[in-house]
């Protein structure tokens, strides 16, 4: 168990920093696949043994849930032999889903508390090394979509603070971490915002930062007062930040509502056929899924992969419409309609399972990672909105959850355990 938790944690370190190595040292496609390959290999040294006395994972998950993710993947067979699919095309499409099960998995089985807290560590020295490097960017005229700091990119680095910001927001409302130590992550996090061009984590971070609030207080009528002082106040002093770097014109823009609208519905990337995060859902029914078999059952898992080897004639007809660039025209072109539901079901299972361990403990230690599971499955469904992350490149938030089921439940063996023994001490995180 040590050595899978050890590969893990190394999983853990590729994913945040690997991106520096292929942007400014050497890169090469396989790269990319180290995370994935050391995921099978630990899971298939977990399999060969008993589980001991941890809980089983359904237990967490529900039968529902485990029923769902069950039913998805047979859906995904169906649908490869209805559009008789290479079978390495639709293997390579499976082995991007099932890595994140199997990831969640090994991550439950094998993680103790003291694994738990080498997570936050890292996470938050990540964040802190993420800084330097984006101001060092900055500095060198790297700056918006270019600059990513140790990710492949300013999506994935967005995703990362997007965690830190869950993680620091619920220590801050639990008294774990300072309010000067908070404002400075949160002044961080706004500065990468805006040096990366990062829009959507002017709307991320503030329904994070309430999310935290509600699932770490009572709840009462101040998380009303809250939310109606966040709205008239919080939006004024992003916009006063912004204006230090950007003109007025841009600031203006990035909360105009119209502007907006249209921003998230012309072609995008300059071509005239392209979709965007507000026409995908609809141009992909349009366009691409053009018969009722199709609707139903999408062009098979894999057909949309961009791979040069298994890759099918999908992205090459259907390329330049940038449906691979959204998750949920990329969903809808692989899994159809019925697949596109069960994977948002998926999500809001998922969310719920989270939100019934919140509310079945009070012990700080579980309700800390099962609220920060709620509110990070609830950011899931604005991101795959925004990018493709959520349905490709997803492996650090399935990470997260699977460190979130692992706190939660060597926190319950130590609270059985000290009922046991007739002693009931609360431990924070």
């Amino acid at each position: 168990m040590k050595q899978n938790r050890k590969i893990l944690l190394f999983v853990l370190n590729w994913l945040i920093y690997i991106g520096f190595v292929q942007n400014y040292i050497f890169d090469h496609e396989l790269m990319t696949l180290i995370p994935d390959l050391l995921i099978f290999y630990v899971a298939f040294r977990v399999s060969q043994k008993k589980s001991g006395a941890k809980t089983s994972l359904n237990k967490y998950l529900g039968g529902v849930l485990s029923f769902a993710i069950s039913f998805l993947f047979l859906f995904t067979v169906l649908g490869a032999i209805i559009n008789l699919m290479p079978a390495l095309s639709y293997l390579w499409g499976l082995r991007m889903i099932l890595r994140y099960v199997l990831l969640v998995w090994v991550i439950y089985r094998c993680f103790e508390m003291k694994d738990v807290k080498k997570y936050k560590r890292y996470m938050y020295l990540a964040f802190d090394i993420n800084v330097v490097v984006c101001i060092l960017e900055f500095v060198a005229g790297i700056r918006g979509d270019w600059m990513s700091g140790t990710f492949s990119g300013n999506g994935v680095l967005m995703l990362h603070a997007l965690l830190v910001m869950m993680m620091s927001t619920a220590d801050f409302f639990q008294g774990k971490m300072r309010p000067t130590r908070y404002g400075i992550y949160i002044a961080c996090m706004f500065m990468i915002a805006i040096l990366a061009e990062i829009k959507m984590m002017y709307f991320l971070f503030p329904l994070t930062f309430y999310g935290g609030y509600v699932m770490n207080k009572k709840f009462s009528l101040m998380h009303i007062v809250v939310l109606v002082l966040a709205f008239f106040f919080l939006i004024p002093a992003m916009q006063f930040v912004m204006r230090l770097y950007y003109g007025e014109k841009y600031v203006t823009q990035t909360f105009d509502t119209e502007y907006l609208r249209e921003e998230t519905t012309h072609s995008y990337n300059f071509t005239e056929e392209g979709f965007n995060r507000g026409t995908a859902i609809e141009l992909t029914d349009q366009v691409i899924l053009t018969d009722p078999i199709r609707k139903v059952f999408g062009y098979g898992l894999g057909s949309g992969s961009k791979s040069t080897r298994f890759g099918t004639k999908v992205f090459r007809m259907y390329g330049t419409t940038m449906f691979w660039n959204f998750s949920t025209s990329y969903c809808l072109v692989e899994l159809g309609w019925v697949g596109f539901y069960l994977f948002a079901i998926c999500f809001l299972l998922l969310m719920w399972r989270y939100y019934k361990v919140y509310s079945k403990y009070k012990d700080p230690f579980i309700r800390y990672w099962a609220g920060v599971g709620v509110v990070s499955v609830g950011a899931t469904f604005l991101l795959c909105w925004y990018n493709d992350n959520p349905y490709f490149k997803f492996l650090p938030m399935y990470f997260f959850w699977g460190v979130c089921f692992a706190a939660i439940e060597a926190r319950r063996k130590e609270l059985d355990n000290n009922l046991t023994s007739g002693v009931y001490i609360i431990k924070n995180a």
